[in-house]
């Protein structure tokens, strides 16, 4: 799991214990090993607020780890997407649509 969050652009910490961390652009994302889990019956969720969902989708989809999903419009204002890794933690993000009437 280190190698997958490395080659999103992450920099990742293993600590003691089970737990890790993956740092990027100001961002941390906290792991803890449950050596039961399923990675069918899903994982954690979060949510990052970026300034440019469409690079991020771009270059994630470019790493070629996971699955990086198509953006989408969710009808508040926003372009919206979503990579899940291995172990089935869903990482949705978005960032606000550009005005139209500011191009």
């Amino acid at each position: 799991m280190q190698r997958h969050y490395e080659l999103l652009g992450f920099t990742v910490r293993v600590h003691q214990g089970g737990y890790g961390t993956a740092s990027r652009d100001g961002l941390n994302i906290h792991f803890h090993l449950v050596s039961e889990h399923d990675p069918s019956t899903g994982g954690g969720a979060v949510y990052l607020g970026v300034d440019d969902a469409a690079a991020l989708q771009a270059e994630w989809r470019s790493a070629g780890v996971g699955q990086t999903g198509d953006l989408f419009d969710p009808g508040f204002g926003v372009w919206e997407g979503a990579h899940t890794d291995p172990d089935g933690n869903l990482i949705r993000f978005g960032s606000p649509r550009p005005d139209p009437a500011r191009s």
